[in-house]
């Protein structure tokens, strides 16, 4: 059932579960577990189209550290973020889920074997058919990557078409007789009943109409940001903010972001971009090996090479000399733009927390703090220093440095990926973060939250096919929970 708040009836219903936001994450847990039988309420805050000026507003906040388009970033209505959303899909690395001693606060709580169901079902979700990224083999393409030595390797995207959750799975939403959705109702706040435990969420439309959800188990799937804000937003109901046991709420806010350094100047034709392959989407990227990122002491990160103009400055002829290393003499050279996408280390001083503000519901807006550790600056120049050795020394090109790592490149603005995660972390020890390894709000029975804010750690893989195995992963946890209980 698909309907709007402000057509409903009733003052309060009840459910198996309530879940708080309708895009990947969201939308798939409401399906998934009707289809294991159990009935959800399925709140969302936009409608089914793209949000107007008074829907809009909700997401105004402020900005403080670097800046960042904190209300461009997130779509308020049906499907979420996916109507942006442009397909980039590929697992975490296992590297991504282990600890590291040279990152403070690294590490999942679970291993990322324990993602490889779950992974193939997100396949499913985001319709992606190939869900082979290579691994150790050679694809057929081998002849035009860089060969994997020295430190460097080859990993791999996959592409979904993307899927629009808004449009692919709206039917399936109106036509459950297990879920009921309802659109225009944005989540103001949550009763407990007792410690650890919550007996209901509070939801109103902007037109008034207010309701209450009465449900055995809730799951909070707003997104990065609004995950965060909501939660802080308890503190005026109880002297603790709910999730705030350990002052993680809200900290360690990531993005991934970019740099281009330069140019590389190597073989013709390298295809670390987008292409199609066996009628599939798929992207090679130049990676670091594992053993060589815990023995530099590094973070993970990605190289996409862009084709451009060769440098008039310089002659092709050049390369063919021996003194040159004789990268040209099987054939011809191109230029490219080195774009490398690195993952950013958890920072406690990289946070969402509330400004004095409040929007027309009477919550708090937020206020974005986006930071980064020194550190992560110091670990990409090395990661640069790298790949430039490699091409030196194997003969395979040279890098043109345009935009060294130094304290003034840094201060300057950097790209973003408009990725939201790591506010509600997920960890082992309720001291280190906000949520167990099951997504579930430390000291709570039956609060979860959903989605890319419980990355503890990121790696440089874009989160929503990750957003979509932990997903399936919290419906058959539920579900299980449900039936013991």
């Amino acid at each position: 059932m698909l309907g709007s708040l402000d057509q409903l009836a009733e003052a309060v219903i009840e459910a198996d579960v309530c879940v708080v936001g309708a895009g990947p994450a969201g939308i798939t847990l409401a399906l998934s577990l009707a289809d294991l039988g159990r009935e959800v309420v399925l709140l969302e805050g936009g409608g089914l189209a793209p949000p107007g000026p008074e829907e809009l507003d909700l997401y105004a906040g402020e900005v403080s550290g670097r800046k960042y388009p904190l209300r461009a970033s997130r779509l308020r209505f049906f499907g979420g973020t996916t109507g942006h959303w442009g397909g980039w899909s590929r697992p975490l690395d296992p590297i991504d889920l282990a600890a590291k001693p040279h990152i403070p606060f690294s590490g999942w709580p679970l291993e990322r074997s324990g993602l490889d169901p779950w992974y193939a079902q997100a396949h499913q979700w985001l319709e992606i058919p190939a869900n082979e990224y290579f691994g150790d083999r050679a694809p057929p393409f081998a002849g035009n990557l860089l060969p994997a030595t020295l430190g460097l390797t080859t990993r791999y995207f996959r592409f979904s078409p993307p899927t629009r959750y808004g449009t692919a799975y709206r039917d399936r939403v109106a036509e459950s007789l297990r879920v009921r959705c309802y659109l225009g109702a944005n989540a103001t706040g949550l009763e407990r009943a007792g410690e650890g435990r919550i007996r209901a969420v509070f939801a109103r439309s902007l037109q008034g109409k207010q309701l209450e959800v009465r449900a055995r188990n809730v799951v909070l799937a707003m997104g990065g940001i609004e995950n965060a804000r909501f939660l802080l937003n308890s503190a005026e109901q109880t002297d603790t903010a709910i999730g705030n046991h350990s002052d993680w709420l809200g900290r360690g806010f990531m993005d991934h972001p970019g740099w281009s350094p330069g140019t590389v100047i190597s073989q013709d034709k390298l295809a670390y971009h987008q292409f199609t392959h066996e009628e599939q989407l798929v992207m090679p990227v130049l990676g670091i090996a594992d053993d060589v990122l815990m023995n530099e002491r590094l973070v993970n990160c990605c190289g996409i090479l862009h084709p451009v103009s060769f440098d008039e400055n310089i002659e092709k002829a050049y390369f063919s000399n021996p003194w040159s290393g004789g990268l040209g003499a099987a054939g011809e050279v191109s230029s490219y733009r080195l774009q490398l996408i690195f993952e950013p280390s958890p920072c406690r001083a990289s946070r969402v927390d509330l400004t004095e503000q409040r929007d027309a519901l009477g919550l708090r807006r937020a206020n974005l703090h986006w930071t980064f550790n020194d550190y992560d600056f110091e670990m990409l120049e090395r990661s640069i220093s790298l790949i430039n050795a490699y091409l030196g020394q194997t003969g395979m090109g040279r890098l043109k440095l345009v935009k060294p790592v130094n304290e003034s490149t840094v201060k300057a603005p950097i790209g973003t990926g408009l990725h939201h995660m790591g506010t509600t972390r997920m960890s082992a020890a309720p001291s280190e973060g906000v949520v167990d390894a099951d997504c579930r709000v430390h000291g709570f029975d039956n609060l979860y939250i959903a989605g890319s804010s419980v990355f503890p750690t990121v790696g440089f893989s874009n989160p929503t096919l990750t957003i979509v195995a932990l997903a399936c992963r919290m419906a058959n946890r539920i579900d299980q929970e449900l039936s013991r209980a």
